[in-house]
């Protein structure tokens, strides 16, 4: 699902090939696969296409999708008691993002907390939820499954949610200046107020989620892509320019 894929970025993209974004690459790939095959009776040219770019004669793989046996799962990769959890996550989510649109506040903008009228998660579970809304904290009082939203924004979270918007900005200018989604890069910045004070603030993290090895106030080299970045009636130009790979 589209959740999965969403919730796994960070292990499709970290650089070391650990065991856990093998586990993520593996889950995926069985899913898919699985996917063609179920396809097969009724898409059959989607579905071949699917299987040809991912399965077809690998590792003792029919040739063909149409070849290979109907999928079956496996009993012990069941767990209904995670799946019912899961689903409750997934509605208090849609609950959560249906509250931010009604109070005007942005999924990039973080807030202190959240009160649920529903039994506690698990930690895991929590956390799931917690990144999900991009809330710090949760509070459990009563029942019923509705969802209420601190949406009081202190000065230290409107710097943090600005760093959010500088990030999708800077990916933005990534992609405009055809960078490859592993390519590193040097992040140049002019300009003060606001803006450069997030930057500032929050740089570890802008540094981490726009792959910049490095960050530096002033002018740019030769050859990088530039940008005046226009965020909640703030500026600051930006420039980046890409790391040659060794």
């Amino acid at each position: 699902s589209t959740w999965y894929v969403r919730r796994s970025r960070r292990r499709f993209w970290k650089s070391e090939s650990d065991a856990d974004k093998r586990s993520a690459y593996q889950t995926l790939y069985q899913v898919l696969v699985s996917l063609a095959q179920l396809l097969a009776p009724f898409m059959p040219f989607v579905s071949e296409t699917i299987y040809q770019n991912l399965a077809a004669g690998k590792g003792g793989q029919p040739e063909s999708v149409h070849l290979s046996d109907w999928p079956v799962p496996a009993a012990d990769w069941r767990d209904d008691e995670l799946r019912k959890q899961m689903s409750v996550v997934r509605r208090l989510v849609a609950t959560g993002l249906a509250a931010r649109n009604t109070a005007g506040i942005k999924v990039r903008q973080p807030l202190l907390a959240v009160t649920i009228a529903e039994k506690q998660l698990n930690p895991e579970l929590e956390s799931i939820l917690l990144e999900e809304l991009n809330i710090k904290a949760a509070r459990y009082q009563g029942e019923g499954g509705s969802l209420t939203l601190d949406t009081e924004i202190s000065p230290e979270l409107k710097l943090e949610g600005l760093a959010r918007d500088l990030v999708r900005k800077i990916q933005e200018l990534r992609k405009q200046s055809g960078f490859a989604v592993e390519d590193r890069i040097r992040l140049y910045y002019e300009g003060d107020g606001i803006l450069a004070e997030a930057l500032e603030r929050w740089r570890d993290y802008i540094a981490t989620e726009t792959l910049a090895v490095a960050i530096a106030r002033g002018g740019a080299p030769n050859g990088a892509s530039v940008e005046t970045l226009q965020i909640e009636g703030h500026s600051l130009r930006v420039s980046v320019v890409r790391v040659a790979s060794h």
